[in-house]
């Protein structure tokens, strides 16, 4: 009884400091760095830098975050630490030539091309070394990265304001998150090897990056497309008016982390009563999220991004309600990483993303901004009900919890 206490004693701590920590990061660059970017640029750069912000999360997440993950996943083979340096390694020459041209054709100039690219590089270490120490569940050093995060943000703001250089704030907080991270992880005391065990780390690897790839593009993607459609304008304003769902991020991300380092993909007794007790909160996480979210949203955006609220009020109710559906998918994401086929994952993003393509387009041209934004909501509810119905398959002999 009392080492259940103390293990479930473990998990809130674990918990509330992977939630503080990640909430450091939510509040440096969504309520302090866009914000005041927004105030600082005019909107064609402040669209820019929110393009950027996308980019950089869907490269550092995919990559740098992932292989933190796969060694979380696979922690019988502890003894690999050099093979996940070699791969953070190789992963180098490909994150450069990626960054290089997506910045190229977002039109940023050379200078900001070969520091931002060193700041994706730089936060690609960063968010693999936050999965180490989750591996660890080392959770007190995440908070500790990311209040030198913030600290490095606030400097660079400092800066910005006499020097109008987009990518100050971001990579000086990067260097200092670096200095810190060779200090207290093996990336520099390990050397970068390859054991017995490599060709099934890449395997593992690259089920999970493909997976990542598409859940960070089903985060991102809406930002990413409504450029083409829209123009720069439509990205601003649908940027400000979405931004709360990142603080949501501050909920689930960390309830990811956490999942992952306590489940163990073989204990079925816990995999059910997981199963069930997930199933019957999702609607009302959705219910409980909506009605916050629709005043949290609008007063964000009023105090964040005022000069946009006007535009923003028709988006808020779509909007909100995708980001209630998005909180809930990614729950239960988290929880069919262990359980199912990767295989499965990938054919429910790529049919998401398909939705949310033809959607986008179609009611773009028919209703502008605000039909993006009901489009994005639709995909949304599509994708959380694609995942209820896995989760619902994956109960003990075939035992069905929802349906």
């Amino acid at each position: 009884m009392f080492e259940k206490i103390r293990k479930n004693k473990k998990i809130v701590t674990d918990l509330f400091f992977n939630t503080f920590g990640f909430g450091i990061y939510i509040i440096a660059q969504q309520i302090i760095l866009l914000p005041i970017m927004a105030k600082v640029f005019d909107e064609n750069e402040f669209s820019k830098i929110v393009l950027y912000i996308s980019v950089f999360a869907i490269i550092t997440n995919v990559l740098g975050n992932e292989l933190g993950i796969v060694r979380q996943v696979k922690r019988e083979e502890e003894n690999s630490s050099g093979d996940y340096n070699r791969i953070l390694l190789q992963l180098t020459p490909f994150i450069i030539i990626i960054s290089v041209i997506v910045l190229a054709v977002l039109k940023f100039s050379i200078i900001e091309i070969i520091l931002l690219t060193i700041t994706i590089l730089l936060g690609n270490i960063r968010l693999y070394v936050s999965a180490f120490f989750r591996n660890n569940k080392d959770f007190k050093n995440i908070v500790i990265q990311n209040i030198i995060y913030l600290i490095g943000i606030a400097l660079g703001i400092i800066i910005i304001y006499k020097i109008k250089l987009i990518w100050i704030p971001m990579l000086i907080a990067e260097i200092l998150c670096l200095i810190f991270n060779l200090i207290k992880t093996d990336i520099i005391k390990q050397k970068a090897i390859k054991s017995n065990v490599n060709k099934s780390i890449w395997k593992t690897f690259k089920d999970f990056g493909i997976i990542s790839f598409l859940v960070n593009m089903t985060t991102y993607f809406d930002k990413i497309i409504i450029y083409p459609i829209l123009g720069k304008s439509a990205v601003s304003v649908y940027y400000s008016t979405s931004s709360m769902s990142k603080v949501l991020a501050l909920i689930t991300n960390p309830i990811h982390g956490v999942i992952l380092s306590w489940i163990k993909g073989n204990d079925e007794k816990l995999r059910n009563k997981i199963t069930k007790i997930t199933l019957k909160a999702n609607i009302p996480i959705v219910i409980i999220t909506f009605i916050l979210g629709l005043p949290i949203t609008y007063l964000a955006v009023m105090i964040l991004y005022p000069k946009y609220l006007n535009s923003a009020i028709p988006l808020i109710l779509p909007v909100t309600i995708a980001m209630a559906f998005n909180t809930v998918a990614t729950i239960v994401k988290a929880i069919l990483l262990k359980f199912i086929d990767s295989k499965k994952l990938v054919n429910t993003y790529i049919t998401y993303i398909i939705i949310l393509v033809i959607l986008a387009i179609i009611m773009s041209k028919l209703f502008g901004i605000i039909g993006f934004a009901y489009a994005t909501a639709i995909s949304k509810i599509a994708l959380w009900f694609m995942f209820i119905l896995s989760l619902d398959k994956i109960g003990k002999e075939g035992k069905k919890y929802f349906f």
